[in-house]
């Protein structure tokens, strides 16, 4: 039975055993912002009545990690959460998964724009959104976020600062920007006794002591933002590993790395990325957070040519939020994304090891409202159906965007999270 023809048996058969083609992008077309307010809608998270076991708990000795992919905002989006003029609210997005993160010890997200209010609002192929994206980030529950990808350079030098600035004027954790050229280009968390080392690198183009990525020339902008060479995976580990060898200096004990890399709209990973991911799982690296594509690309557990480790590589975790749309692409598996759940413990001769890993495929609900749209991310279960009775969503796309996701997944030891909550 293959993979595909499995997702519906797994409600019996899997233990829980491990729990923009460019901005096309605009939905309804809209040359300035509307001039009246438009009451936002209400929405409200669901709940079943009966919850004796939360299907996101831990133990107290696990660490429990979840990430997500690229987050963006095109025009229809901010055009749908204006709920005043130049005022926004975007946390009717994040509401039916909120509970995921707000149940885990780390939340991570890839923001995918700049946050620079001396900017206008705009959409591909420069992006910049309205900061109270970045308050409903926090409300769901995301406390580190990725800030070093292909568009981090869209609003210049200032918006690389004034992003870092709005995110810790939120108390949010970030890591890939940097206000200081000369400061470390990774951190080390302490969560429930374990040293966690992140880090977090974009592909560009490397010229020498420049590099161009979005047809920007960075001009100095490199030394506060991680890039490495996309051409080359020898030079992009080059540029890595001393990151990874400060990272193990500095205490960390299990190093996880985000790295937006890929092609955009492909459904497997590319040769770059097999190639580099095993050569950073040979350096010790535990896991490896993709993002870019915008397209779920498969997870797998690599063993390092060197000695007993093992690591996962999850190459791309699809779009967790944004307007990039089957209807407008004429592409399926944009609207899709992963949250990819690892949680580690200490093993009895005291090494960080990923016990669990597992995923939660979403899918990004848009329905008409009024003139504009409400966007919501949707979990999807093991038995799509129960989610479209749950959401009042269409089974059909849920159960289309789940068999993407399968597909690309595919793996023995990653399994879906079942999210039935009786």
């Amino acid at each position: 039975m293959n993979r595909m023809k499995k997702f519906r048996h797994y409600a019996i058969t899997i233990p829980i055993l491990l729990p923009i083609l460019l901005s096309g992008c605009m939905g309804k077309p809209s040359e300035a912002m509307r001039a009246e307010p438009v009451a936002r809608y209400e929405t409200e998270p669901v709940v079943t009545a009966s919850q004796p076991v939360s299907p996101y708990a831990v133990e107290e000795d696990e660490v429990c990690i979840n990430a997500v992919g690229d987050i963006m905002v095109h025009e229809s989006q901010w055009l749908s959460q204006q709920v005043g003029p130049d005022t926004y609210d975007f946390t009717s997005n994040f509401v039916q998964v909120k509970e995921i993160f707000k149940a885990d010890d780390l939340s991570i997200a890839n923001l995918e724009t700049t946050i620079n209010d001396d900017k206008a609002i705009t959409t591909y192929p420069r992006f910049n959104s309205p900061d109270a994206l970045l308050d409903a980030l926090g409300d769901a529950g995301f406390e580190l976020i990725g800030t070093a990808n292909n568009h981090s350079m869209d609003t210049g030098m200032d918006g690389i600062l004034s992003t870092i600035a709005e995110l810790e004027e939120r108390n949010l954790g970030y890591f890939g920007t940097h206000k200081d050229p000369g400061a470390e280009k990774y951190l080390v968390k302490q969560i429930k006794g374990m040293n966690i080392g992140f880090a977090a690198f974009s592909t560009a183009y490397v010229h020498g002591d420049s590099v161009v990525i979005n047809n920007i020339e960075s001009a100095g902008m490199e030394k506060h933002v991680n890039y490495m060479d996309l051409t080359s995976a020898d030079n992009a580990f080059h540029t890595l590993k001393p990151v990874i060898e400060a990272m193990k200096e500095d205490g960390a004990e299990f190093i996880v790395l985000s790295l937006h890399w890929g092609n955009e709209y492909e459904k497997s990973a590319n040769a770059y990325q097999k190639t580099l991911a095993q050569m950073l799982i040979d350096e010790g690296v535990g896991l490896i957070l993709g993002s870019h594509p915008h397209m779920v690309q498969e997870m797998e557990y690599l063993s390092s040519s060197k000695d007993t480790h093992e690591g996962l590589v999850i190459y791309s975790m699809g779009n967790f939020l944004s307007n990039q749309r089957n209807e407008i692409l004429n592409m399926t598996g944009t609207e899709d994304g992963v949250i990819s759940r690892v949680i580690l413990k200490r093993d009895q001769d005291q090494i960080i090891r990923i016990r669990t890993a597992q995923f939660i495929p979403t899918w990004i609900n848009r329905t008409e409202y009024g003139e504009y749209f409400r966007y919501e991310i949707l979990p999807i279960d093991i038995d799509p159906s129960s989610t479209a009775v749950r959401y009042s969503a269409e089974e059909k796309s849920l159960t289309e965007s789940l068999m993407n996701t399968l597909r690309a997944i595919d793996s023995t030891k990653v399994k879906q999270l079942d999210l039935n909550h009786e």
